[in-house]
């Protein structure tokens, strides 16, 4: 029934009648926490500018979450909402945790601060080096000198 003074649509609406829907944006996207005070044998890091490995995913499983949580175990995430880990809803998170290996020598090349602290050595022609290895005492010292090395032979292969 036609109601006076409306028009009456006789076909289905579209896709080009409906209003683009607008996600809510994300009020965190990533975020990385780091332990208080870093520690380096009995020196203290500051993280702040420090290069240090690609650290390893920290291996999840039944016998190490905590009892009773509302977080799923999904591919070495937690995660906690709705959805799934590929398939999210909007407010679910998930979280991976990472980790240096503890226990691994490792040697850094930086300056001694007071105390017990290191901070990053400034060198010739301003150079700044604050870097973690995993290794020796020698191959932390070798490690930037092969990456000078393979940077200019890549470079100069560039220019051919």
């Amino acid at each position: 029934m036609a109601i006076p003074g409306r028009k009456t649509r006789k076909t289905p609406p579209t896709l080009s009648d409906r209003r683009p829907i607008t996600p809510p944006l994300k009020s965190v996207s990533s975020k990385t926490f780091h332990v208080s005070v870093p520690k380096l044998g009995d020196y203290d890091l500051n993280l702040s500018g420090l290069k240090f490995p690609t650290p390893d995913g920290v291996p999840l499983s039944s016998e190490n979450l905590v009892p009773d949580t509302q977080a799923r175990l999904m591919e070495n995430y937690l995660f906690v909402g709705q959805g799934t880990l590929h398939n999210p809803a909007i407010s679910d998170v998930r979280i991976r945790y990472e980790a240096l290996s503890n226990g691994i020598q490792a040697t850094v090349l930086a300056a001694l601060a007071p105390e017990t602290t290191l901070k990053p050595h400034l060198g010739p022609r301003n150079l700044s080096i604050y870097r973690l290895f995993a290794g020796s005492r020698a191959e932390a010292i070798a490690t930037p000198s092969r990456e000078h090395t393979i940077m200019t032979w890549s470079l100069q292969g560039a220019d051919s």
